[in-house]
């Protein structure tokens, strides 16, 4: 690995973002067209090379992997969208930056077929460098108003509110966005559910695969990156010969080691093996549970890896600055994500096997 990425991405550690030109090298390989329908001149490529290619990303640096995902999938979501919205943001060409934000937040009020939005979307990673924002918003009380919707928005609409400060993860600039009076027109709204489905506008040729099911994708394959860089970075502290207290603990250590790795490739395979189901569009409920169990599962056990790879690192690796630190605080600052919690989806995937015939 080299010394000027690692430098790199140190730096954008401590600014708290990526340089614009880290943006810019992304949508140049190809990240913002990677899902884009090739008749709006996109390239339509698959989940498995995404998988490598943002897994490889995050051994030099998580938060750029994690931005060339979301890069990625801004891209999925804009094609769920009506024809004549899809123009708007590809009308330049297939390299529109698009961030989403798919927690429903902010208020909606409908005038005259439009919406008109008010609030903050929190947590819009790479928000700073978006030409598009697709939101999702609550709807009204069940019954009494709209349902969930989709709205897409351009860059001029939208202000950044700096407020992304967290330990891991800190080059992502995951500010938040806020809207104020902003009138969507009704082509540029779509039902969230459909959106979330994965159901692509107008090309039944390309699998409806649901969010649900492809998140291992879009936030544990940084984290994968990033684990099988630590099993490297904590190499040198087992190599002989080792004096001092710590020589007592180097065969304890190289037991973590061999653990951890065994642990990252476990993980690598489960997520290889989502992204080749995602691929051939099984997206039955069985499948899309078993992928978002293996998602969170991938997740715990990359956490339990870098765990083991501070230990075995001793006091060099936890200091402030090191590589080894940046990528501990990084993944466990991914496992925080509310969707990517194993609990629900174990409990999801269980109940879903209890009601199966026998």
């Amino acid at each position: 690995m080299s010394v000027t990425r690692q430098d790199a991405a140190a730096e954008a550690d401590r600014e708290g973002r990526l340089p614009d030109a880290t943006y810019t090298r992304l949508v140049e390989d190809g990240f913002a067209r990677w899902f884009v329908p090739t008749d709006r001149g996109g390239d339509e490529r698959s989940f498995e090379d995404l998988l490598e290619a943002v897994s490889s990303l995050g051994e030099d640096c998580t938060s750029t992997a994690w931005i060339a995902s979301l890069t990625a999938f801004g891209g999925r979501y804009v094609r769920c969208l009506s024809p004549q919205a899809q123009q708007d943001v590809w009308a330049g060409g297939p390299d529109a930056r698009v961030v989403a934000s798919i927690k429903p937040q902010g208020r909606l009020q409908q005038v005259d077929g439009d919406v008109v939005l008010d609030g903050v979307w929190s947590y819009v990673s790479g928000v700073e460098q978006s030409d598009w924002a697709l939101l999702s918003t609550p709807g009204g009380p069940p019954g009494a108003g709209p349902a969930p919707i989709m709205a897409l928005v351009p860059r001029s609409d939208y202000s950044i509110v700096e407020d992304w400060s967290s330990f891991g993860m800190r080059a992502t600039g995951s500010h938040s966005l806020r809207l104020d009076a902003v009138r969507v027109p009704s082509h540029r709204t779509a039902p969230r559910g459909p959106v979330m489905a994965g159901v692509t506008w107008g090309r039944p040729d390309l699998p409806a695969v649901p969010s649900t099911a492809v998140n291992g994708i879009t936030f544990v394959a940084p984290a994968l990156g990033a684990a099988r860089a630590a099993l490297r970075d904590v190499l040198p502290a087992l190599a002989g010969p080792v004096t001092g207290p710590r020589a007592l603990s180097v065969p304890s250590y190289q037991v973590e080691h061999a653990r951890a790795s065994a642990e990252v490739d476990a993980a690598a395979l489960l997520l290889h093996r989502l992204a080749v189901g995602a691929d051939a569009g099984r997206a039955d409920p069985a499948t899309v549970a078993r992928s978002r169990r293996d998602a969170t599962y991938a997740l715990e056990v990359l956490v339990t890896a870098l765990d083991r790879c501070l230990r075995v690192s001793g006091t060099r690796g936890t200091s402030r600055g090191t590589s080894i630190e940046r990528r501990w605080r990084d993944v466990h600052s991914i496992a925080s994500h509310a969707v990517m919690q194993f609990e629900p989806a174990a409990v999801e995937h269980t109940v879903l096997l209890t009601q199966e015939p026998a």
